[in-house]
C-alpha cells in the first residue's frame, strides 16, 4: 500500500532544523514544490496531487482514485475536495470539479488526499452504472476497500444510487450485468413476433 501524499508546512521544516534561506532554496532548485504560503511537498508528487493542494484541497474521485491505480471510465477534469467553508479557491488553469461534501472519514490535516472510501463514493456519484460497479469491482481487487466497507458506502449514498450498484456488487457476475442493464437502459417494450 503506498503512503498517502501529505504536505509539510514551514514550521515543521523549521523545528527539523532547517533554514528559511534553506527552504527557498529547495524551492529554486526543485526539490520542495512550493503548494501555497507555507505548504510545500517534496518533489516528484503526483501533478494532480499537486494541483489538488494548490486549490487548498485534496484529491478525491476519479482523480484519486486513478493515481492509485484503480480503474475509472474517465479522468477528463481533476476531482478536489475542500472544506465547506472554503470561500477563496484560486484559479487552476485546467478543468475541475470541487467537491464540498462531509466526508466519511476524517484524513490527517496534511493529507493531500481523502480516505480511499470517500474517493470512492465521489467516483461512483459521477460515473454511470456500469463504471461505477468497475471502479468498485477494482478497488476490492486491489485491497483499496475492504469488503467490509462496502456497506458503510452504499449506506453512505443517496437512496437513488444504491439501487444498482448494491445489488450489482452483492450479486454474482450475471446478476450485476442484469442489474445495470435493468437499471441504465430505458426498458423497451416487447415486440411481437408473427
Amino acid at each position: 500500500m503506498q503512503e498517502p501524499p501529505s504536505l509539510t508546512r514551514t514550521r515543521e521544516l523549521l523545528a527539523r532544523g532547517w533554514t528559511k534561506r534553506r527552504i527557498r532554496a529547495a524551492v529554486q532548485s526543485g526539490r520542495l514544490l512550493r503548494l501555497r504560503a507555507g505548504a510545500y511537498t517534496p518533489a516528484g508528487t503526483h501533478a494532480d496531487v499537486v494541483d489538488a493542494g494548490r486549490l487548498l484541497g485534496r484529491l478525491t474521485g476519479t482523480s484519486e482514485l486513478a493515481r492509485r491505480g484503480v480503474f475509472v471510465l474517465a479522468t477528463d477534469r481533476l476531482e478536489v475536495h475542500v472544506v465547506r467553508s472554503s470561500s477563496r479557491i484560486p484559479p487552476l488553469g485546467r478543468p475541475h470539479r470541487i467537491h464540498r461534501r462531509v466526508l466519511l472519514r476524517t484524513p490527517h490535516p496534511d493529507a493531500l488526499a481523502v480516505e480511499p472510501i470517500d474517493a470512492l463514493y465521489d467516483a461512483v456519484m459521477g460515473q454511470n452504472p456500469r463504471a461505477a460497479i468497475a471502479t468498485l469491482d477494482s478497488a476490492l481487487h486491489l485491497g483499496l476497500l475492504h469488503p467490509d466497507d462496502l456497506d458503510e458506502l452504499f449506506t453512505a449514498l443517496p437512496r437513488r444510487f444504491r439501487g444498482c450498484v448494491g445489488c450489482s456488487m452483492h450479486a454474482p457476475s450475471p446478476g450485476r450485468s442484469r442489474c445495470c442493464a435493468s437499471s441504465s437502459a430505458p426498458s423497451a417494450a416487447p415486440s411481437s413476433v408473427r
